[in-house]
């Protein structure tokens, strides 16, 4: 990657990190191909988030990683090629069982800046990873992301498992957790826990 590819992605990634503000909530439209991404800019949303289950349906894939990774930066390669001036973060389930500095890598590649990772094990039976096991996860994606030179927007997200599993993540490792299951309880033990860091919350608007 050239070093005037490497600074457009830093300065995105720098603007969707500055988008995460503890008390002034960020609303990121969920894209699933390059129509639904131009859309949305054109709405006015300053950054954009691509969801797994959508990307997967629009290919006729099931959720739960039932596209590979490839298939993925594909699909985020036709968005962030429409919208090249947005940041744009990816849903990358658990990981694929790929290696994390594949996963940043495949990422920057197609031009996203950011990621959220879960702890269920798609490929292993829908396990939960330990809190262990999923904070060097995300810890090993901070620093594939430092050596690449971009700071990738890592989000650590909990809806697959207690909130206890984002205590052992330690707080410089990731930059926001999610809540995704409609739990404010949830919402407030993460807050006590991570005080200093955004914790967001997925909402659903269904049109028709």
């Amino acid at each position: 990657m050239s070093d005037m590819a490497t600074t457009k992605l830093a300065d995105q990634a720098n603007a969707l990190l500055a988008l995460h503000r503890p008390g002034d909530p960020v609303v990121l439209p969920t894209v699933w191909d390059a129509w639904s991404a131009a859309l949305s800019v054109a709405a006015g949303f300053a950054a954009l988030t691509v969801g797994s289950h959508p990307v997967a349906d629009s290919v006729g894939k099931p959720d739960g990683e039932g596209m590979t990774f490839d298939d993925l930066l594909a699909r985020v390669a036709q968005i962030t090629g429409k919208v090249t001036d947005t940041p744009v973060s990816v849903d990358i389930e658990s990981g694929y069982a790929e290696d994390p500095r594949r996963l940043i890598d495949g990422l920057l590649s197609v031009g996203a800046v950011g990621l959220n990772i879960e702890d269920t094990v798609h490929s292993e039976g829908k396990r939960l990873r330990s809190s262990e096991e999923h904070a060097a996860l995300v810890g090993a994606l901070r620093k594939a992301a430092d050596d690449a030179g971009v700071h990738v927007v890592r989000c650590s997200r909990t809806g697959s498992g207690p909130v206890v599993r984002n205590a052992a993540v330690p707080d410089d490792a990731y930059d926001w957790l999610v809540v995704d299951d409609q739990n404010p309880q949830k919402a407030r033990l993460l807050m006590g826990q991570h005080g200093q860091k955004p914790v967001v919350h997925y909402d659903y608007l269904y049109l028709d």
